[in-house]
């Protein structure tokens, strides 16, 4: 997938595929919309992950039992649980944590071919 293929821009944003310009950074695509102030929409804003803008021109993607190629990153929605099993499953590999940043309690990327 490339930049023009998506009709939401914050998964551009977040898959580093366009820069992300001050407006944003400054939270006036949430603000007043989805957040009381000016300044919690700069803070989401700051605060939602994303891929280093120019690293990479386009996305695959693939159902992981599928994929017949080993990925750089896996993203999945899991809840707790799910995430709990998953660390611990590749902890008792060898011992090693993920390194793991929450969006929110759902969404988990996860760099586990990396490090396997």
């Amino acid at each position: 997938m490339f930049k023009e293929d998506h009709g939401c821009f914050e998964p551009v944003i977040g898959l580093g595929l366009v820069k992300r310009i001050s407006e944003f950074l400054d939270g006036h695509h949430r603000y007043p919309d989805t957040v009381k102030t000016l300044e919690a929409g700069a803070q989401w804003c700051k605060n939602m992950p994303y891929l280093p803008y120019g690293k990479y021109q386009g996305i695959v993607s693939a159902r992981i039992h599928l994929c017949n190629f080993i990925p750089d990153l896996i993203m999945m929605h899991v809840d707790g649980r799910m995430a709990t099993y998953l660390m611990l499953i590749r902890n008792y590999i060898d011992g090693k944590d993920i390194p793991v940043s929450f969006l929110d309690m759902r969404l988990v990327y996860m760099q586990l071919f990396r490090q396997c």
